[in-house]
């Protein structure tokens, strides 16, 4: 059984928000706490441990990822942010991005922060997320 599965169910969902420090960053962070959450920050590539094929212990203890607005066109960095979106739970991309990932990943454009913490706290408390699947099993 791991640490995820002997967790209280009541406990404050955990978001972690990738993307260098911006004022979005910080307000995205803040609106997150006020709607309950804990939050966790990482600026990402390319210092980042999925990019040395290690897992991510940040991923592995989250409920959902925002992987924050970026214009970058390093393929470097391109790489292990699409890494990381292939690995994090509920993963939600903020666009404009130059993150080209699809499948599983949510891609959302909002200009306001209190929207985007909305979103993400209206998927956190969804019957179908995996924060509640495994709550309920």
């Amino acid at each position: 059984m791991s640490d995820r599965d002997e967790r209280s169910p009541h406990r404050r969902p955990l978001v972690t928000l990738v993307g260098k420090y911006s004022d979005d960053r910080v307000e995205l962070a803040r609106e997150l706490i006020d709607d309950g959450c804990a939050v966790l920050l990482c600026a990402g590539p390319p210092g980042c441990s999925l990019m040395r094929g290690e897992p991510c212990a940040l991923l592995e203890s989250t409920d959902a990822t925002v992987l924050l607005p970026t214009d970058t066109h390093e393929q470097k960095v391109l790489g292990g942010l699409s890494l990381c979106a292939q690995n994090a739970p509920g993963c939600i991309v903020m666009e404009p991005s130059t993150v080209g990932i699809r499948g599983g990943a949510v891609h959302v454009r909002f200009a306001e922060m209190d929207r985007v913490a909305s979103f993400v706290s209206s998927v956190l408390h969804h019957p179908s997320s995996r924060r509640n699947a495994e709550s309920a099993g």
